[in-house]
């Protein structure tokens, strides 16, 4: 038992190693399910988004959030939640209107692929503060503030969170307006709606000077493994030449290419078959990897 709960856990950390910032295209995008974003069909569909929020991720206005770089599952979520009419803004739930899901994914990993934008210099967030004097007030009061949402949003705007969004570098008059809806209620979300209430006008510009001055950063997205790199995996168990009497695994080289895949999809259901090395092997796949992995095996000739 000792043993197969340590096989277990270095098979764990050898998928975690896979994160790392790549490519636009060799990204992934982590999630249940999981599903892949093709970033030149992303960049497709932002061509409807550029008016507002730039080709390149960087608000073209104010009160028009950035999108270079932000945190992937959050633009998803935002994205999905416009879709839904569970967030508010006419012209941005018109926008999503006749988008796909597959649509939403692409475009979110198009722009979460993206450069950020360059952290706010004083010009930009003269409406929220109107000198430099004043504006370094702000973000010294701001600083102070965001201890608060650090827990979620990062020290410094760059969530460590999966599915929260990036504050670094932000249009300040956004950053005032989302925080700003979240306390009147027309964006709805428990904790933000808390954390809202308790913010006075004043508090909701000093946060908002101090995140639009902070430095973003390149998200790291995992990067999607070829068929072959899978099959390095794959083979320290499956390989033919393996005899171990105590663990018994099935040679799956020549097997039919749609059997292969049907089954690694029933193991990223833990309640459909059951195998603690197998779930934690296919947690993070693909489905273009899932593809790939069957049609390598499919064309292995089996010994």
């Amino acid at each position: 038992m000792k043993r197969l709960a340590f096989m277990l856990v270095l098979l764990v950390s050898m998928v975690g190693c896979t994160e790392r910032k790549e490519t636009p295209a060799d990204i992934a995008i982590p999630g249940t399910p999981p599903m892949v974003a093709d970033i030149e069909a992303g960049k497709a569909v932002a061509a409807s988004c550029a008016e507002c929020h730039g080709l390149d991720g960087k608000s073209t206005g104010p009160e028009i959030p950035h999108l270079a770089a932000q945190n992937l599952r959050y633009l998803v979520f935002a994205l999905k939640a416009y879709k839904q009419k569970a967030r508010g803004s006419t012209p941005m739930q018109a926008a999503i209107v006749p988008l796909t899901v597959a649509d939403i994914v692409n475009v979110a990993g198009y722009y979460a692929s993206l450069e950020p934008a360059k952290s706010a210099a004083p010009a930009p967030v003269v409406p929220v503060s109107k000198s430099a004097v004043a504006l370094d007030r702000a973000v010294t009061a701001g600083k102070a503030a965001a201890a608060a949402c650090a827990g979620c949003h990062g020290a410094t705007g760059q969530s460590p969170m999966e599915g929260t969004p990036h504050l670094a570098g932000q249009d300040a008059l956004y950053l005032v307006t989302a925080i700003k809806m979240y306390r009147d209620g027309s964006r709805k979300h428990p904790v933000m709606q808390a954390a809202a209430a308790a913010l006075s006008a004043k508090d909701i510009k000093n946060l908002a000077a101090y995140y639009s001055v902070q430095k973003p950063k390149m998200p790291k997205l995992r990067r999607m493994l070829s068929p072959k790199e899978w099959a390095k995996r794959c083979d320290r168990c499956h390989e033919p030449s393996i005899e171990n009497p105590l663990y018994t695994f099935p040679k799956i080289r020549g097997q039919p290419a749609a059997y292969i895949a049907k089954s690694l999809k029933i193991y990223q259901e833990e309640n459909l078959r059951t195998s603690s090395m197998m779930h934690a092997m296919t947690a993070p796949l693909s489905e273009a990897e899932i593809q790939g992995i069957a049609a390598y095996y499919a064309q292995q000739q089996p010994r």
